[in-house]
């Protein structure tokens, strides 16, 4: 039977880093890491001879303007996609100011969905975006997109839709924050309800939702004007993206509409065998 005193003694000799470098100990364990402002999300390898706190406290050393280090216990889940985060070294909350593109973005990686890795395909989008277009987000989050649009294009008008009452309440902010309140207009709610009531005749719509956006596809052609473009987002296979465009392809015959033209760009990595792909199309 161990005892609390020999409990403790073992806990404090995990804890000890030994002499090790934290360049090393960070080295060694950490998987992968994403730093959201001066938060860090890291993954730590399963077979680890450190505790979690001995690594947070080497990652921090390797990176001093980091305020918080947590580990990311599991994947996203839920209605609103959130990262089940545990804290291992720092102070204070997840809320952070991240910097984008010279966007502002406040964001709470604990409470809303938001990644940092996808900074570049919102930059591409916004380079696609013509002049005086009229454009819908749907999903979203915390207005990344949108403002990401408004600072790199001329459309003339950006409209975004989010589920998630706190990542409504931070896209507001950021909104704010980056002095777009006249160019983008942003509502709470559930696309399905909240899309009837708009306007038909968006120029481009974007579905930035992976995991379900199929469900959706139907929702978003009643708005899409002919000849209008969509950017539907999927998870596929290494080199089975052919998937991602039957799904728009399918969606359009059941519609009354017609897929004019499409390509799928790749934007990044979900696990080894798996990307999250784009597929730009326009529809007749």
């Amino acid at each position: 039977m161990i005892t609390d005193l020999q409990h403790e003694n073992r806990k404090a000799m995990t804890m000890n880093s030994g002499g090790v470098s934290p360049a090393t100990i960070v080295e060694e364990v950490v998987r992968g890491y994403d730093i959201i402002g001066d938060v860090a999300i890291v993954k730590i390898a399963k077979e680890s001879r450190w505790d979690t706190e001995v690594v947070g406290r080497a990652f921090r050393k390797t990176r001093p303007y980091l305020r918080l280090v947590a580990r990311r216990v599991g994947d996203c889940k839920g209605e609103f996609r959130l990262m089940p985060l545990e804290r291992i070294a720092g102070s204070g909350d997840f809320t952070t100011l991240h910097k984008e593109y010279g966007l502002r973005l406040h964001v709470d990686p604990s409470r809303v969905y938001y990644s940092p890795r996808s900074g570049a395909e919102r930059f591409r989008l916004a380079g696609l975006v013509g002049g005086k277009e009229r454009v819908l987000v749907m999903f979203s989050g915390i207005a990344p997109l949108p403002l990401m649009i408004a600072r790199y294009s001329d459309a003339a008008q950006i409209i975004g839709i989010e589920k998630n009452p706190y990542a409504h309440q931070l896209a507001l902010k950021n909104l704010r924050a980056n002095a777009y309140i006249d160019t983008i207009r942003v509502y709470e709610g559930d696309v399905a309800q909240r899309m009837p009531e708009l306007n038909g005749g968006f120029d481009r719509i974007v579905m930035p939702l992976p995991v379900s956006a199929a469900d959706y596809l139907g929702l978003a052609l009643e708005l899409l004007r002919p000849g209008g473009w969509l950017h539907y987002y999927d998870f596929c296979e290494k080199g089975k993206f052919k998937g991602a465009e039957a799904a728009v392809s399918a969606a359009c015959t059941r519609m009354g509409r017609k897929l004019a033209s499409s390509t799928v760009h790749a934007c990044g990595h979900v696990s080894v065998h798996k990307y999250r792909a784009c597929v730009d199309a326009v529809i007749e």
